[in-house]
Parts: structure tokens; C-alpha cells; sequence
């Protein structure tokens, strides 16, 4: 694994282990901008201020926009 030339940045693996989700959850969340950081040289690294400020709600970033079942429970708007 890489080192983060910037020390306040830490792996995706990092920030999962740190809010208690998936690499995968880290990434939606830095795409809908719900989590800073940046991308270098093909690896994403998160903010480390950002994840301190993110309060853990991970359920923020659930894919939302195919669930068309009013049962699923997994987007959060049911």
C-alpha cells in the first residue's frame, strides 16, 4: 500500500475501519462530496478532518437511485 504524500489523508481502507463501513461506502461518499479527499496516482486517500466531521452516518451514501421496491430498507427512504 501506498503512503499518502499529505499526513491529515488516510487510505479508504482507513476510513472504513474508522466509520465502521466498507472501502465501497467510503468511495460513494467522497463521489456525492459527503467526505473530502482526493485521488493520487489511481489511489483515493480521505481527509482526516472530513471523517472527523462526518458524524459516521454511512448510510448517507446508499446507492438510491435504481431502488424502485418500497421493502428494500437499504436506501434509507422507506
Amino acid at each position: 500500500m501506498q503512503t499518502p504524500i499529505d499526513p491529515d489523508l488516510v487510505s479508504l481502507e482507513e476510513a472504513a475501519a474508522t466509520l465502521g463501513t466498507t472501502t465501497v461506502n467510503i468511495l460513494m461518499n467522497l463521489k456525492r462530496g459527503l467526505l473530502e479527499g482526493r485521488e493520487i496516482e489511481g489511489c483515493w486517500w480521505v481527509s482526516r478532518a472530513s471523517l472527523a466531521a462526518h458524524g459516521g452516518n454511512t448510510r448517507e451514501a446508499v446507492a438510491q437511485p435504481h431502488c424502485r421496491r418500497s421493502t428494500c430498507g437499504s436506501c434509507g427512504q422507506h
